[in-house]
């Protein structure tokens, strides 16, 4: 039996001994990781904006890091483009771990079409586009200001034309008056004519602004989700070997 050369066993012991350190110090690095407590900030989608503002004032960009002794009441703003803002209070008491998980809605065509809807505007200053939204607001709340001076004079127009028919009606039998009466009744009928024509003309006009603006935070809504609809579409590939050409049709989770 051959026995084994000095040096070659010195090798061999050495291999060993470098083999079972490396596992005792990967051993006490997992060991040490499991013992660091942190705290996790997630959002759904990630690379959202969130705002700390409490006892010190800082922002991060999901996912990251809290250190474990962070405490204090904070009020957390969330934001990213193409979903609705969102705020809530945490309390962190220190000395903890575990994970902040923050979930965000996406904004929509419906959402805004609603919001314009009940006030001309919102739904372009929701979907980020605020500058044409205040424009919209602003020319709705002029058109209405219109109407309702319009509404105004027609009214008063109505009071006057009732007034003067009233006159007509007791002047009727007098001769001499009869034909200034009836000029004047003729006069205020007219005036109300026309009064009624502006009322109508400012209350379509306003109505069309309402409908435009309507229509527009629904059609003219930004593609905020134009990258995920890109990612959600099936993909048909086509290659071409010896034996016969291939399709092969795949879709993203």
């Amino acid at each position: 039996m051959k026995m084994m050369k000095p040096y070659r066993l010195t090798i061999v012991l050495a291999f060993i001994f470098v083999l079972i350190s490396s596992v005792v110090f990967n051993d006490s690095l997992s060991a040490q990781a499991k013992r660091e407590r942190v705290i996790m900030v997630k959002s759904n989608p990630v690379g959202a904006m969130v705002y700390f503002q409490g006892e010190t004032n800082f922002v991060g960009v999901t996912p990251f890091k809290l250190h474990p002794n962070f405490r204090g009441v904070y009020d957390v703003t969330i934001v990213k483009d193409g979903f609705e803002k969102s705020k809530h209070t945490y309390m962190f008491k220190g000395n903890e771990s575990g994970t902040l998980s923050l979930k965000l809605n996406p904004k929509t065509r419906l959402k805004a079409g609603m919001r314009s809807l009940i006030f001309p505007g919102w739904g372009q200053y929701y979907s980020e586009r605020k500058k044409f939204g205040i424009v919209l607001n602003l020319v709705q709340v002029g058109t209405s200001l219109f109407l309702v001076d319009a509404a105004r004079n027609y009214d008063k127009a109505v009071d006057e034309y009732d007034q003067a028919k009233l006159n007509f009606q007791n002047n009727s039998k007098n001769f001499a008056s009869y034909e200034k009466y009836r000029n004047v009744l003729s006069e205020k009928h007219q005036n109300a004519d026309d009064t009624f024509a502006d009322m109508e003309m400012w209350l379509y006009i306003n109505a069309g602004i309402w409908a435009y603006n309507f229509l527009d935070a629904i059609f003219f809504f930004p593609d905020f989700d134009e990258a995920l609809f890109q990612r959600s579409m099936p993909t048909l590939s086509m290659s071409v070997r010896k034996n016969g050409a291939f399709a092969t049709l795949s879709y993203s989770f």
